[in-house]
């Protein structure tokens, strides 16, 4: 976290860079100018300094709470964020590991100036192919009856060059009746590309491929241009039995590898704009409740509560604020979130 908090000076000069540039060229509004300044003044003191109450005998620090910038860009709220979202979404993968798998949609690469209505077509694309999946009558005459029960759904986008650009989706799916996706047996133009040795397709995952690719250019989804108009392409997409390492790739950052990898400035004011009032991630069916679903914790608050009091046995802490640089080095401390705190009279 202390090295989150360093790396965040790279962030916030791109934002100064942008802002510097929008201004001297008259592309940025007053309003908009304020709202970098803010973020510039929250990024910079992003989880520098937490609340903590201090146990000297019992060599424990809780964590009251920190204070975050929550910004897209920012290494240690992505971090916060990811590790919140592993969290809700651990008992559901256990729950249905026997029928979750994984699926990549692919479209072609975008310029800077398509991004920002690629990904909301993209978007409304997968609602349409969700609604297909689970109730076409066109799919479920040919055999394919996946019995959806939900999924959730992440966007990456990876910057491919100054003006280049490949969105995708990563999605958990929890289908009822999956099997037929491990019966893989067509070979087609994407057996060999991005990686992949004469790797084989199910029939679902080549309808699949077809019926994005007919969602994202606007083509109707009939039983003929699905199934039988070979003239019409094919975008890569891919299904396969969840694997545990599955779930980096589906709570990833937005952007490949880490929040500012290889983003050039150019990069950084597509993506910010692209990404303003975007969600990044998003649950359907079964899995559109995850965030308030019960369940979600291995301890109840009243577990948390003993566990606590067990630990600190009825010692008076010292409150303080601490720098995290040096909480990064306390090797003397056993460092706890707090889960619960009495209130104060």
């Amino acid at each position: 976290m202390a090295g989150n908090a360093v790396r965040n000076d790279d962030v916030v000069w791109q934002y100064q860079r942008m802002m510097v540039s929008g201004i001297i060229r008259k592309r940025l509004t007053w309003d908009e100018v304020q709202t970098m300044r803010n973020r510039v003044e929250r990024l910079k003191g992003c989880n520098k300094v937490w609340d903590t109450e201090t146990y000297e005998a019992s060599h424990v620090k809780v964590l009251l709470r920190t204070f975050l910038c929550k910004d897209r860009f920012c290494p240690n709220c992505q971090a916060v964020k990811r590790m919140v979202l592993w969290n809700r979404l651990q008992p559901y993968i256990e729950q249905n590991k026997d029928s979750l798998y994984h699926m990549t949609l692919t479209i072609s690469d975008c310029t800077g100036e398509e991004l920002y209505d690629t990904v909301r077509h993209m978007a409304e694309c997968f609602k349409a192919l969700i609604r297909c999946l689970k109730d076409s009558k066109k799919v479920k005459a040919r055999g394919i009856d996946l019995d959806f029960k939900g999924c959730f759904r992440s966007l990456e986008i990876k910057c491919k060059g100054e003006n280049l650009y490949h969105p995708h989706f990563h999605v958990a799916a929890v289908l009822g009746n999956g099997g037929d996706l491990e019966d893989k047996h067509i070979f087609n133009e994407f057996s060999r590309s991005k990686g992949y040795d004469d790797r084989l397709f199910s029939d679902i995952e080549v309808a699949i491929q077809r019926m994005w690719w007919l969602l994202i250019n606007s083509q109707s989804l009939t039983y003929h241009n699905i199934f039988e108009d070979d003239a019409l392409g094919r975008y890569s997409c891919v299904a396969d039995k969840w694997r545990p390492d599955d779930c980096e790739r589906l709570i990833a950052y937005v952007t490949k590898g880490s929040p500012m990898e290889g983003i050039t400035d150019s990069n950084f004011r597509t993506l910010y704009q692209t990404l303003r009032n975007c969600r990044q991630i998003q649950g359907y069916g079964d899995l559109y409740h995850i965030k308030s679903a019960e369940g979600t914790g291995d301890y109840t608050e009243r577990d948390y509560q003993a566990l606590e009091q067990y630990i600190i046995n009825g010692e008076q802490p010292v409150s303080q604020y601490e720098g995290t640089g040096r909480l990064a080095y306390d090797d003397k401390y056993l460092m706890l979130r707090a889960k619960y705190q009495p209130r104060k009279p």
